[in-house]
């Protein structure tokens, strides 16, 4: 089984964004990586020069333009999972109150009618 936290990419991402250059020890300290994870670092993420950029120094890195674009579309995506939550809770209730309203007129219609 996979000891590999869900948000281990994004906790990255934030991280490196976060500071402007950072040791890998130091990495590895303030986000408690597991052995698992601290490989998939290694093994994935520096060598592919994917996300983070070496600097001159071998053992000083930052975060690339294509790893800051990643933490961007990632932020929007949350904020739009938000955004269209609340709108769907509006649109529900303009629902129930459209039916309430159209409920609450066929009871008055009745009612008059029903008056002597």
């Amino acid at each position: 089984m996979s000891s590999i936290r869900k948000d281990f990419y994004i906790e990255l991402l934030k991280y490196a964004n976060k500071k402007n250059e950072f040791i890998l020890n130091e990495l590895f300290e303030d986000l408690n990586l597991n052995q698992e994870e601290k490989n998939l670092f290694c093994e994935r993420l520096i060598h592919s020069k994917l996300l983070f950029d070496s600097t001159s120094k071998s053992d000083i890195f930052m975060i690339s333009i294509k790893g800051r674009f990643k933490l961007l579309e990632h932020e929007e995506l949350t904020e739009a999972r938000i955004s269209s939550k609340q709108a769907k809770y509006i649109a529900i209730s303009a629902i129930i109150i459209s039916a309430l309203l159209a409920i609450c007129s066929i009871l008055l219609q009745v009612f008059h009618r029903n008056k002597p």
